[in-house]
């Protein structure tokens, strides 16, 4: 009975390693700008996350970021992270993002501040950050006004 007890807590202990370390995950953001989001764990604390966007006022966007995850131990399950990288898009004829009126070119830079859970039994995190771009192309302008949440499949 000791071993069966033994056993059990000691594989409870691994899936919840486990469970709250994952390797990549894959998943949608709602917010500004919204779409599809990649993350993969690079080293203990590293991350590379990639994502195609777009705004309700048309076009798409690609982004890359390097992530800093800190766990600031007051809830388990949760981190926050910062880092940054850069985007480019193209905007459509509709368009008043960043370059104006018209289509056209946007290429800048990033950051990205912000928060994420992972739950316990669930391969699933939900995620909430912001990534002001300072667009580089045509007019030189910071767009401060991306909040975003993310929920991501942990694999």
């Amino acid at each position: 009975m000791r071993r069966l007890i033994l056993v059990l807590l000691l594989l409870h202990f691994v899936y919840r390693l486990y469970a709250q370390h994952y390797k990549r995950s894959a998943g949608l953001r709602a917010g500004v700008p919204y779409g599809f989001t990649y993350k993969q764990i690079i080293k203990k604390h590293n991350a590379f996350e990639v994502y195609a966007a777009t705004r309700w006022t048309g076009g798409i966007s690609f982004g890359t970021l390097w992530l800093t995850h800190y766990d600031p131990d007051i809830y388990p399950g949760v981190l926050v992270f910062a880092g940054g990288g850069v985007e480019s898009g193209f905007w459509n004829d509709n368009s008043d993002y960043i370059n104006g009126p018209g289509a056209g070119w946007a290429f800048g830079i990033t950051a990205s501040v912000g928060a994420e859970y992972e739950f316990d039994t669930l391969p699933l995190s939900i995620g909430l950050d912001w990534i002001p771009m300072l667009n580089l192309l045509e007019n030189t302008v910071f767009d401060a006004g991306r909040i975003g949440v993310s929920l991501r499949y942990l694999f």
